[in-house]
């Protein structure tokens, strides 16, 4: 199981994965002193283009563990926003995938499980897809009754608002007229502007 602490070190002595770790915290300082842009990358995407490249990296040249590691540590930090879930929801259905035919990623489908739980509980209120998208999960984990559970919750935790969005999208689902949005990192976010990795090889 991947530790949730913010600690990240330098695995295996690698230096892109510092200065990784190093780019998080600078998103970090720079959302405290408000500032607009990071190195020439505008705030409200800075985030999600810098984790982007982290994790490429990390599964490029450590793998899936150190994904996961980056990721947390990230999301520990950085302000919550569904665009940061769902890029790392969009890694670990990667992951996932590229399991050999026939073998599952246990770990993967308790991470997505996890991370849609995460989303949920600190952004859930705000927004109608990702409800869909967290059924969609427990559907293809065959578990009805989480499914039944999520709707049930949904009904009490979206704004009032949004209500009558998430019924309509979840007669869409259930009708298999829904499609899911979620980025991932095969369709990732724009990149950022500054190269934050060279290969050292």
């Amino acid at each position: 199981q991947v530790s949730t602490q913010s600690t990240w070190g330098e695995p295996r002595g690698c230096a892109a994965c510092a200065v990784g770790r190093d780019a998080v915290r600078s998103l970090v300082d720079v959302r405290r002193a408000q500032a607009t842009s990071l190195s020439g990358v505008p705030t409200a995407e800075g985030p999600v283009a810098v984790l982007q490249a982290v994790l490429k990296h990390c599964l490029d040249r450590h793998g899936a563990d150190e994904v996961r590691v980056a990721y947390r540590y990230a999301l520990s930090l950085l302000r919550p926003s569904l665009d940061l879930y769902r890029l790392c929801i969009g890694y670990e259905r990667d992951i996932a995938s590229a399991a050999p035919s026939g073998e599952a990623d246990a770990d993967a489908s308790s991470n997505l499980r996890r991370l849609y739980m995460e989303a949920l509980s600190r952004l859930g209120a705000d927004d109608v897809s990702i409800w869909i998208e967290a059924m969609q999960l427990e559907q293809e984990r065959k578990d009805p009754q989480q499914v039944v559970a999520l709707h049930a919750r949904a009904a009490h935790q979206l704004k009032a608002a949004l209500r009558p969005a998430f019924s309509r999208a979840y007669d869409d689902w259930r009708a298999g007229r829904w499609q899911e949005s979620t980025s991932t990192a095969s369709n990732p976010a724009p990149p950022p502007t500054q190269t934050f990795f060279v290969d050292v090889g």
